[in-house]
């Protein structure tokens, strides 16, 4: 991402087109940003549902499978 950002400040500073100049970037860029969105949306959804329980299953830890 340094190498995207760096590439990015100069495509600014000289008012060029990032995605034109520098595509592969871009399209990092653009996969990056959407598996971060992707994950914030499980955080949030994981949030809601330990909400949801009872404090004492929200606390518990999960047993181990020897322990079923």
């Amino acid at each position: 991402m340094a190498k995207s950002d760096a590439h990015a400040a100069k495509c600014s500073k000289l008012g060029v087109s990032f995605g034109e100049t520098y595509p592969d970037d871009l399209a990092e860029y653009r996969a990056a940003s959407e598996q971060y969105n992707a994950n914030e949306e499980e955080i949030a959804r994981l949030e809601a549902e330990l909400a949801e329980m009872p404090e004492e299953a929200a606390t518990d830890p999960v047993p181990a499978e020897e322990e079923m």
